[in-house]
């Protein structure tokens, strides 16, 4: 994923927090408020409706740090708008630096810049000791309340647990929810519990292609069962030689449940497009400088040219090394369409059922609190 203005930071100041924020600012919870007034290195800003906060402080001197920041970035991708939020309160000395390292990694999660990242509430417990390894990172709810800490090489692990806690928290809010209305105490004691069944899922490989950039004009369909990802580049012979069956395929599969997607490794995005221009590819082909945004398996043995064929959800279904096998192993999409929708119209017979049996209990509990009620009423005298 690419980001926007970063280059520009060595020679354009930041930009401030908009006047008319300031109120908005003020009426938020702690961390939102305290996040609404600071200034950032990347593009990236906090989404709403975020239960629980990662604040993370690191910088790009530090090995460890640097070292977990690819792992960071993968995590971010998943949670991205799911309940969870991971901010960077970066430690570098000045916010050229703090840019620049945030562009090399693709950080995805907002960075705030390290003139103001004293502002942002991080409260880091020691255990008696007058120092630690970074990274650290505190979880906090949207009031500032902190849910757990961790430090050093646990950091990413522990962040990698933002599912639980976001469900946790979320079950939490529906309990004070009903805990201060008594009259909904039956609805909100359902919403807690289906909230607490229900954890947010993983980002479709849709979602993360919406995410890159192409050497192509066409675009992956939106509506896909089946993901061909193909890595290739222009100096290796086999990969040139798998191309023109990609294009048959291509062509037979298209607008039916599969996409084929060339993830190109050229040293740029010039040299790929001479390629893709010169031997008429026309398939989606991802862009040497944000192939990284794509979080997929290697197909095969991992040597170019390598195929993998994943479903919507990135479940592998399939993998092959060399121009043959990878031509083979796309030639079944028919097989894999079919596969997945079988898979799918299941999950939906499952979910379907699991929904039908959550509004029986609600409406059980709800002829019992009824029922509760008129026990409850005086008879006449």
């Amino acid at each position: 994923m690419m980001i926007g203005a970063v280059a520009l930071l060595a020679t354009s100041p930041l930009k401030a927090q908009e006047a008319e924020g300031a109120d908005t600012a003020a009426s938020l919870p702690a961390i939102p408020a305290a996040l609404a007034g600071v200034n950032y290195v990347t593009d990236a800003r906090p989404k709403d409706k975020t239960v629980v906060y990662f604040l993370l402080r690191s910088h790009s001197k530090c090995g460890i740090c640097v070292g977990l920041a690819p792992e960071f970035v993968k995590i971010h991708k998943k949670m991205r708008g799911k309940g969870a939020e991971l901010i960077l309160l970066d430690d570098d000395p000045n916010d050229e630096m703090a840019a620049s390292w945030a562009k090399s990694v693709k950080m995805t999660y907002p960075v705030v810049s390290p003139t103001d990242r004293r502002k942002v509430p991080f409260a880091f417990d020691f255990g008696g000791q007058s120092a630690a390894t970074l990274p650290f990172v505190v979880a906090v709810t949207p009031d500032g309340e902190k849910i757990g800490q961790a430090n050093g090489p646990d950091a990413a692990k522990y962040v990698a647990g933002w599912k639980k806690m976001v469900t946790e928290q979320k079950k939490n809010r529906a309990s004070d929810a009903a805990g201060t209305n008594s009259d909904a105490a039956d609805e909100d004691d359902s919403d807690a519990e289906e909230t607490a069944e229900e954890e947010p899922g993983d980002p479709t490989i849709s979602d993360m292609l919406s995410e890159v950039e192409y050497v192509t004009k066409v675009k992956p369909k939106k509506k896909t069962l089946v993901y061909f990802f193909v890595r290739s580049h222009s100096a290796c012979g086999p990969c040139k030689a798998l191309v023109p069956s990609c294009i048959s395929l291509y062509k037979e599969m298209k607008g039916k449940g599969a996409e084929i997607i060339m993830l190109n490794s050229d040293k740029d995005t010039a040299t790929a497009k001479a390629w893709i221009d010169s031997a008429d590819i026309s398939y989606p082909v991802v862009t040497p400088e944000t192939i990284s945004g794509v979080d997929v398996p290697s197909g095969g043995s991992g040597g170019t040219p390598n195929v993998v064929a994943v479903t919507e959800y990135g479940e592998v279904l399939d993998s092959a090394s060399g121009y043959k096998k990878c031509s083979e192993v796309i030639g079944k999409w028919k097989e894999f369409v079919k596969q997945s929708k079988k898979s799918a119209r299941e999950k939906q017979a499952k979910d379907k059922k699991s929904k039908k049996k959550k509004s029986d209990k609600k409406k059980s509990k709800k002829k019992k609190s009824a029922a509760t009620e008129d026990d409850a009423v005086p008879g006449e005298a």
